[in-house]
């Protein structure tokens, strides 16, 4: 019976584990349109869309399996899109446009 115990609490202390690391992962860091375009950099929640280093649009995001949805203010006005999303190593691909960490 002790063992047993255990090896439930082990598991639900690994989910709890598995589970916060995901809510809390996300992404960080600056990644780069392969094609000079543009960048996105992600903070936290926050991104900011940089489209060819002329504007800045920050904002907050979520990312719900193979999509990313973002939020931000442009003239007063809140906004919200939605766009494909793909992360394979070092790079993430919002509508097949590749971006390079």
């Amino acid at each position: 019976m002790k063992k047993t115990s255990k090896i439930i609490v082990s598991v639900l202390l690994l989910a709890t584990m598995i589970f916060t690391i995901a809510a809390c992962g996300g992404l960080s860091g600056t990644y780069t349109a392969t094609d000079g375009s543009g960048s996105l950099t992600f903070n936290g929640d926050q991104i900011t869309m940089s489209v060819a280093n002329l504007l800045d649009l920050k904002g907050t995001y979520t990312i719900n399996g193979d999509k990313i949805k973002i939020r931000f203010e442009v003239a007063g006005q809140s906004t919200e899109q939605e766009y494909s999303f793909k992360q394979e190593g070092n790079s993430v691909f919002l509508e097949g446009q590749e971006f390079k960490k």
